[in-house]
């Protein structure tokens, strides 16, 4: 993990571009989460999902968004910080099954865990689809 770091880090302190900025921040972010720093990795989600916004990756935007409800429930114990994250994330385009999926998954993680059964279930069956 240290070494994927150092070379992300590398990589965003030269002159990145745009494009694959986003991209790279929301990589470090995973080896981040990975190595215990959830903080740090809410942080760079943060960026990653600005710097998909800015180049219109609705698919990259969803799936670091995902991962941050992800971090703010699994990694922080927040739960009303992940709703409040999830509330955030867009609503997928037609034909983004991955999107589709991620969305149906985590809005049934948190139902489920909130102790509402439904609406769980309802949200965790359209992920299987």
């Amino acid at each position: 993990m240290d070494r994927a770091r150092e070379l992300l880090e590398d990589f965003l302190s030269s002159s990145a571009e745009d494009r694959w900025r986003g991209r790279a921040l929301g990589l470090l972010a995973r080896v981040e989460e990975g190595s215990g720093r959830p903080e740090r990795a809410r942080e760079l989600l943060r960026q990653a999902i600005d710097s998909h916004w800015r180049q219109g990756d609705l698919g990259r935007e969803i799936s670091d968004r995902c991962l941050l409800v992800r971090v703010a429930y699994y990694d922080l114990g927040d739960f009303a910080a992940a709703a409040k994250e999830l509330e955030n994330i867009p609503r997928p385009p037609p034909g983004d099954g991955d999107s589709h999926y991620l969305v149906a998954l985590y809005r049934g993680t948190l139902a489920l865990y909130s102790g509402n059964a439904r609406s769980a279930y309802a949200d965790l069956a359209a992920a299987q689809e």
